[in-house]
């Protein structure tokens, strides 16, 4: 069973989640405000936090946020509850690290399904090399290619969890597209060292997700012209999915950094191109959906 630690200035509410959670064998710590709520959860090592965002002193989006800055809490999963049902919010709250939002009042039936769902995605990515493992393994393949330093691209794993929210998706086709996303472009390695595709690939071979990440790197890295000729090699691996997403995702990055962040302008380029790209209907519509939701936040900041 799991532990969990529920957050909530409602002491009435504290207890009715606590006695419900205990009553499914949960180990269950509360606490009702945000400092509280980081040292606890420090403590304790809880593996779901259950997160008020209207919380005296820190708000829920700042625990939150402090929550998923401590490396030792990275991987537990935050849920914010909340009456708010706004775009605004929930965007906020995910560029915090929010792995899900509640919406009170909270419905058992509900809040019973999210729990077994991420401790079956907890116990499926114990299973695996954790993804940054993998993306420090592929980081010192790349800085001996490079001879020089290849960070990881942290917006390109903000969007990528973003895209994830709604997706019904496996946990393993999650957990590839996050390491997808963590990828350098392979493409222009092969344009300042004296390697090749085929050799770094070999360097691989070792890790356990071979079979499945050497095909998303053959797509990745292949000319656009190019790309249909993997999809066959990408669905045999069962891993099209996080291979499109990453593809997407990438782009994206490309495009927000070449217009300067001009949002309009993006969508307009990637909807000409998605006939002739193949892009995945369902990823480009919830990066579309994503994209005209920050416009609308943007447009409230200003």
């Amino acid at each position: 069973m799991a532990k969990i630690l529920v957050v909530d200035d409602n002491r009435q509410l504290n207890r009715m989640l606590q006695d419900v959670l205990e009553s499914w064998k949960h180990t269950v710590y509360v606490t009702e405000d945000g400092y509280t709520c980081v040292d606890t959860a420090r403590r304790e090592q809880p593996d779901l936090i259950f997160l008020d965002v209207m919380l005296p002193g820190l708000s829920g989006y700042e625990v939150c946020s402090a929550l998923k800055k401590d490396t030792t809490l990275r991987e537990t999963a935050v849920i914010l509850m909340t009456a708010l049902s706004d775009v605004e919010s929930r965007i906020h709250g995910y560029s915090c690290g929010a792995d899900l939002f509640l919406t009170k009042p909270v419905h058992f039936d509900e809040l019973r399904v999210l729990i077994e769902q991420f401790l079956q995605r907890k116990q499926d990515h114990e299973t695996m090399e954790t993804r940054y493992a993998v993306a420090e393994t592929l980081n010192f393949v790349f800085t001996m290619v490079l001879r020089r330093p290849t960070p990881i691209n942290k917006m390109k794993l903000v969007y990528c969890n973003k895209l994830l929210q709604g997706m019904d998706w496996t946990s393993d086709e999650e957990e590839q597209a996050r390491i997808a996303c963590m990828l350098v472009p392979i493409q222009p390695l092969f344009r300042e060292a004296d390697y090749n595709l085929d050799q770094l690939l070999k360097a691989m071979q070792p890790l356990k997700m071979a079979a499945w990440l050497t095909p998303i790197i053959r797509f990745l890295s292949a000319p656009p012209e190019q790309r249909d000729q993997y999809l066959p090699l990408l669905t045999r691996a069962h891993c099209e999915k996080p291979a499109q997403l990453a593809l997407l995702i990438s782009h994206y990055i490309t495009l927000y950094n070449q217009t300067q962040g001009d949002r309009r302008r993006i969508l307009s380029i990637l909807t000409g191109e998605s006939a002739s790209a193949h892009y995945d209907p369902v990823i480009l519509k919830r990066l579309t959906e994503l994209i005209n939701a920050e416009i609308v936040f943007a447009s409230i900041e200003s």
